[in-house]
């Protein structure tokens, strides 16, 4: 018997329950949250527009590993750095001058295209960090920075694997026999202790806007790696207060994906009866569907379609979907197994002029001939307020765009097939 089998799911009474005391206890905790942040603007952090991604926490880790930067702190985040690494002071001497880096290049072995996130170099001593929150280890990536590290650096070296705690150096990325050859040279250090330590260093600072930039970068990192806030802390105290609650949100949880896909289903209703009632549409046989997700990362992400079948595969296909890795919200795009240019240069045009005259960003992609980011639109179905929104009977802006470009390729297939 599994654990599932094991857990009796609650009554329909119990769900409702459940759900009513911590829609109330949600509910409460908003009025104060909101009452707080008026004063406080807790909630208002720069970090919001800006994609916090591996490049970005480096640079900004960069600027404070240097002791001449703007932060105007001096060694303050590089010495309580050096001694979260397991290094004294001593590493880069404070007489010394010290250069930092992203992005270097590994000129000095024959892989050169590689490029290290961080590098601090003085007087002959390098410290170089990979920062790893997201992207897979490359093959001996680690151990081709050490390499590079050994060519370079005349007076000592170190290398920080800096990743989410749980996450290790890889075999793929540095083999074990090579870990004897570099045994002291590399060392494994996660984010939650690095932003521990600049929790500590913050108490040194005395610069307030330092002080609140710190504590939103903080925060911000917390959330990329997954740390539970403290403002959800409620919720976990209210699911885990009784065994009842505990099962009602296991249930819940399962549910989820399905809560998700029913809303979906309703949306492809509702498209499908308005392609229903375009007779030039409905001829061709243009249907609207679910796909499967096109982000694997995200069990949530499943893609509206509308497709044209030509015999028993999709020659043209239409696809509204959120959540894309590479855009990270929801996007419109165009999928076309031809050459477009080849097939139809006027359909071509056509295209274009649509996407200049409705979008102002729409972009070309390898993947796809068209497709554009729709930020203003359902930026993420995993959402409620956006799920809630997919109840909705009408169509939304970004669903009759797309019944535009089915008449646009209606015509097309028309001229096609006479």
């Amino acid at each position: 018997m599994t654990s599932d089998q094991q857990i009796k799911a609650p009554s329909a009474e119990d769900m409702g329950l459940f759900l009513g005391k911590l829609a109330g206890k949600i509910q409460e905790h908003s009025l104060v949250e909101a009452a707080r942040n008026r004063k406080t603007a807790e909630k208002f952090s720069p970090f919001r527009y800006v994609d916090l991604d591996e490049n970005m926490s480096s640079s900004i880790l960069a600027d404070l590993l240097n002791p001449v930067g703007e932060h105007g702190q001096g060694r303050l985040f590089l010495d309580n750095f050096l001694e979260l690494c397991g290094l004294s002071e001593a590493f880069f001497p404070s007489e010394a001058a010290l250069y930092v880096r992203t992005e270097a290049l590994t000129y000095s072995i024959q892989n050169s295209s590689r490029r290290i996130d961080i590098l601090l170099t003085s007087q002959g001593r390098s410290l170089a960090i990979e920062n790893k929150i997201w992207a897979e280890d490359q093959k001996e990536q680690a151990l081709d920075y050490l390499g590079h590290l050994k060519n370079t650096a005349s007076n000592g070296f170190h290398l920080v694997y800096l990743a989410p705690l749980g996450r290790h150096i890889s075999e793929h990325s540095l083999p074990e026999p090579k870990r004897t050859e570099f045994k002291g040279a590399f060392c494994e250090v996660s984010w939650q202790e690095l932003l521990e330590c600049l929790n500590e260093c913050k108490n040194q600072v005395k610069a307030n806007k330092l002080n609140f930039f710190l504590d939103d970068f903080i925060r911000a990192m917390n959330k990329t790696i997954g740390i539970i806030m403290e403002e959800n802390m409620m919720f976990l105290e209210q699911i885990s207060e009784s065994e009842k609650n505990l099962i009602a949100a296991y249930e819940c949880y399962k549910e989820y994906p399905q809560v998700v896909e029913q809303l979906i289903l309703n949306r492809i209703k509702i498209v499908q009866d308005a392609i229903d009632k375009k007779p030039e549409l409905k001829s061709k046989s243009f249907t609207c569907k679910m796909g499967d997700s096109f982000n694997l990362d995200s069990r949530l992400n499943k893609p509206l379609i509308f497709s044209n079948p030509d015999g028993e595969r999709e020659n043209l296909a239409l696809i509204l979907e959120a959540g894309a890795p590479h855009l990270g919200a929801m996007y419109m795009a165009i999928y076309w197994t031809g050459d477009p240019n080849n097939e139809s240069p006027d359909l071509v045009k056509q295209i274009n002029d649509f996407f200049s005259t409705h979008f102002q960003n729409g972009k070309i992609a390898k993947s796809y001939p068209w497709y554009t980011y729709l930020s203003d639109y359902w930026s993420d179905w995993g959402k409620p307020s956006t799920l809630w929104a997919l109840r909705s009977v009408e169509l939304t802006e970004p669903e009759n765009e797309m019944l535009k470009l089915c008449e646009l390729f209606a015509k097309f297939l028309t001229l096609r097939h006479k």
